[in-house]
């Protein structure tokens, strides 16, 4: 069985990982423009890969979807982690971060890393695109399964993403990581769409970027 790998995916990837470094480094007006799309980039390219079979089933059941999801992204949060937090005295020593977790304290923070809790370190704010990318694709996934209908999905991620826009305007108090999974659906389907009905390939995906790009923000 011959097997294809279409590398298109991959330069995108490449281009959107030189976009987050620009965007910690180059001058203002850059980084304004880079910030318009660069993380919103990875989220859209996460929904493209999402399949499903012409019947409308998932090519993996939940238990594996899961599974998966748990080794690309639940494990490096916490094996990353891990690993800066067995190093924190020596980053508070030499002035990189500010807070310690002694004895209990440490054991604590480790056991709580398995619930994607972040260690106070500026070296892995980072990684809160893999916690934030693991709950957003678990919920498309979700409602994907309880919501069959191509149109009523739409409408469901559109009004979600009102919904939290109006919201996040109103001060509604609610933690900024939660209104940004949920944000970041609309997103992610957006990515399923254009895979499902080859928007890339049809209009090279001028057309859709302009309509997402106010979304990617």
């Amino acid at each position: 069985m011959n097997s294809y790998r279409d590398y298109t995916w991959d330069v995108v990837r490449g281009i959107g990982i030189l976009m987050v470094v620009l965007g910690h480094c180059a001058p203002r007006p850059l980084v304004d423009f880079v910030y318009l799309f660069h993380m919103g980039l990875f989220f859209f390219v996460s929904g493209y890969f999402l399949k499903i079979t012409d019947n409308g089933s998932f090519l993996e059941n939940e238990k594996k979807y899961i599974k998966r999801k748990l080794r690309t992204l639940w494990l490096p949060f916490v094996i990353f982690t891990l690993f800066i937090l067995g190093l924190q005295d020596f980053f508070v020593n030499h002035y990189m971060a500010e807070t310690r977790y002694p004895g209990l304290e440490g054991v604590k923070m480790a056991i709580m890393v398995l619930g994607f809790k972040q260690v106070d370190n500026p070296i892995l704010c980072p990684i809160w695109f893999l916690k934030s990318l693991f709950f957003s694709c678990i919920l498309v996934y979700t409602i994907m399964l309880w919501i069959r209908k191509e149109k009523f999905r739409l409408l469901f991620f559109v009004a979600l993403y009102a919904m939290v826009t109006v919201l996040q305007n109103l001060n509604f108090p609610l933690p900024t990581a939660i209104f940004r999974e949920l944000t970041v659906t609309f997103i992610i389907y957006m990515g399923f769409v254009a895979c499902k009905y080859k928007v890339v390939q049809k209009w090279g995906g001028a057309l859709f970027g302009y309509f997402c790009f106010p979304f990617c923000c």
